[in-house]
């Protein structure tokens, strides 16, 4: 019997949970649709390649075998494509067909990674996401797995599938791309940044502490059914975060105080008013249920 499979097992956070799992001596499949860029080896790896999302058939022959199915195969959030049946095809449709082949095969547990977006795009400074608010997802990807949440609970309630869902927040660590590697970029090539004035409240996740959950919710009787949150402690500041990033990386960060309602202004004029209301608004979780 095989530990874990996990789905994108080439991404960044699938990389760093196959090479945790192997270090741990947990025997690994890693499912992907690119095997031959997994830099992963080990007596207890075992590299599978899947070449569609949406077929259930393949899933089934990949997940033979198979106590617990990590599913983080997904059509990441991508501000460019606005089109919600480009993100339903791989994160509704694929996420149901992965599902099914784990019932075929006999799987016990399925850990859906989520995202915290499903329950909406900010909070108040004062405020933050509880566990059991009402989802509202707002853009096409925080939509699609929304949905993708729904059709595993119904498939869970007509089979013996267990289900757990891990709704994580921004995630980083070695490998990360996107805003954070754009925040790393910014940090290193040591330009002044307009944001000392800034006061909200941002939740982070080292990728590390996030495959420890996994891994604990591969494991533990009392998730199944459950809808965790993935985060460190209660948030942080964008200045903190850069100052945080900062000394990770050995370098300074300048940050220049320019009121917040300044900036929004200056962001609205050259139409990049989301990109800092992404920045500088608060997205935080409570941690304490």
């Amino acid at each position: 019997m095989t530990d874990f499979a996990v789905t994108g097992a080439s991404g960044f956070v699938g990389a760093s949970l196959c090479r945790r799992l192997v270090k741990a001596d947990r025997s690994v499949r890693a499912c992907s649709r690119n095997p031959g860029s997994l830099r992963i080896s080990g007596a207890s790896m075992d590299i599978r390649e899947v070449s569609r999302i949406s077929r259930a058939g393949e899933w089934e022959r990949a997940f033979a075998g198979v106590e617990t199915v990590v599913h983080l195969a997904a059509r990441v959030h991508q501000p460019e494509v606005q089109a919600i049946d480009a993100y339903r095809s791989v994160n509704v449709a694929g996420t149901e067909a992965v599902a099914a082949g784990a019932i075929r095969a006999g799987v016990k547990r399925l850990i859906f990674i989520s995202t915290v977006k499903v329950n909406g795009e900010k909070t108040s400074l004062e405020r933050p996401f509880h566990i059991d608010d009402l989802p509202r997802p707002t853009d096409p990807y925080a939509v699609s797995k929304w949905e993708a949440e729904q059709r595993l609970w119904d498939l869970a309630r007509r089979s013996e599938l267990q289900i757990v869902v891990i709704r994580p927040v921004l995630v980083y660590g070695p490998g990360v791309r996107g805003n954070f590697l754009r925040m790393l970029k910014l940090i290193d090539k040591g330009i002044p940044l307009p944001l000392g004035a800034i006061k909200n409240k941002r939740s982070v996740v080292y990728v590390e502490n996030l495959c420890d959950l996994i891994e604990f919710c591969g494991d533990n009787e009392n998730v199944p059914g459950k809808v965790l949150f993935a985060a460190d402690g209660n948030g942080l500041s964008t200045p903190d975060l850069f100052r945080m990033i900062a000394k990770g990386l050995n370098r300074r960060v300048m940050l220049i105080s320019i009121p917040p309602g300044a900036l929004r202004a200056v962001a609205r004029l050259i139409g990049r008013d989301h990109d800092l209301e992404r920045l500088c608004g608060s997205l935080h979780v409570d941690m304490s249920s």
